[in-house]
């Protein structure tokens, strides 16, 4: 998990700030997002594009899941997932394109690189107080609904650098009837090659927000955020009934331990399960724990207690304590990496 990363009772334990571990409950959690950009994708120019997206699905068993063309920039897009990034396949429509110039100058290869950040403004702004000159005036609409902006590459040792932020929202109500204790569900859409996501979390849980992670999972893979009553037992099986998946991976916040780990076992289509912030006394009696499960507790005195109860019967279990939102979304987008099989 890195170095800021270390063990306990066999428990990893991520230090809440990125820099000092002996400060990591000083910083507020939109702070510790704004600092921590990802890769989001990879921008490669070709020539063509459909010997490309072959060469990927023979490979890779990866297969273009969008396109896009955007006439003010001249280009065609093809987007590939690709484990926790994205691939852009770009190719020009005519020669005045900027990546016809490109490709004239060095052929196909790597375009760019792009990194997400949560307040695009305000990289923009910290940027040309770096020194550094956008080529862009100001962040402008770019592919898959983002805003985006890019640096000159002449000051970036000739890398054309990316930043980009997604939508407010990817997330879309899901109408109709719902099981009974769901208050309302979102669906997010994203590839149909790898298993979905189905978050469930409790009104009364201080959750991950559903939105934030739809982003980071989605277009990489569909997710589904349900939102249930305070003190319900919700229909998890009902739930993937509507999502309609062969397979999904659940992770579930404020939930009944025993319930979701029940449901894990009965329902097939059940492939990983994350559980976040359990009680203390949730596991004493538990059997059967489901193979792939990652427990994240909270970096604290009582989310650790909980975690090495759980560890003292079950050896097997990946527990990591970790309080920070930003850092428990990419941990769990990790996992499931690891965990995905086809959808």
């Amino acid at each position: 998990m890195g170095s800021a990363a270390f063990e306990r009772n066999g428990i990893c334990r991520l230090p809440f700030h990125p820099h000092k571990a002996e400060n990591r409950h000083a910083a507020p959690p939109d702070h510790a997002a704004n600092i921590m950009p990802r890769l989001d994708h990879v921008g490669i120019a070709t020539e063509n594009t459909d010997r490309v997206l072959e060469v990927l699905r023979d490979l890779l068993g990866e297969s273009c899941y969008l396109s896009e063309t955007l006439e003010r920039d001249g280009i065609h897009i093809s987007f590939v997932s690709s484990g926790t990034a994205q691939l852009e396949l770009l190719e020009a429509l005519d020669e005045t394109s900027p990546v016809a110039r490109f490709l004239r100058k060095g052929g196909s290869g790597l375009h760019h690189l792009a990194f997400e950040v949560e307040d695009i403004d305000d990289m923009y702004r910290r940027a040309q107080e770096a020194g550094y000159e956008p080529i862009d005036r100001a962040p402008r609409p770019g592919a898959g609904g983002k805003t985006i902006f890019f640096l000159y590459p002449g000051q970036t040792s000739n890398i054309l650098i990316e930043f980009c932020t997604r939508a407010e929202s990817c997330l879309e109500p899901v109408k109709g009837s719902l099981p009974e204790g769901v208050q309302r569900v979102f669906l997010a859409s994203g590839s149909p090659t790898k298993t979905p996501c189905l978050y469930v979390t409790a009104s009364s849980a201080h959750s991950l927000d559903p939105h934030r992670l739809a982003r980071r999972l989605a277009p990489g893979r569909v997710c589904m955020a349900a939102h249930i009553e305070t003190g319900a037992f919700p229909d998890i099986t009902a739930l993937i009934d509507i999502l309609g998946a062969q397979s999904v991976h659940l992770l579930a916040q404020g939930l009944p331990v025993k319930t979701v780990l029940h449901t894990a076992k009965t329902d097939s289509r059940i492939h990983a399960v994350i559980l976040t912030d359990p009680g203390p006394d949730e596991f004493e009696n538990l059997q059967n724990i489901p193979k792939g499960l990652l427990l994240i507790t909270a970096d604290n005195e009582a989310g650790f207690r909980a975690a090495t109860a759980l560890r003292a019967r079950h050896s097997a279990v990946s527990i990591v304590a970790v309080s920070d939102p930003r850092l428990r979304m990419a941990l769990i987008e990790q996992h499931l990496e690891i965990q995905s099989g086809p959808a």
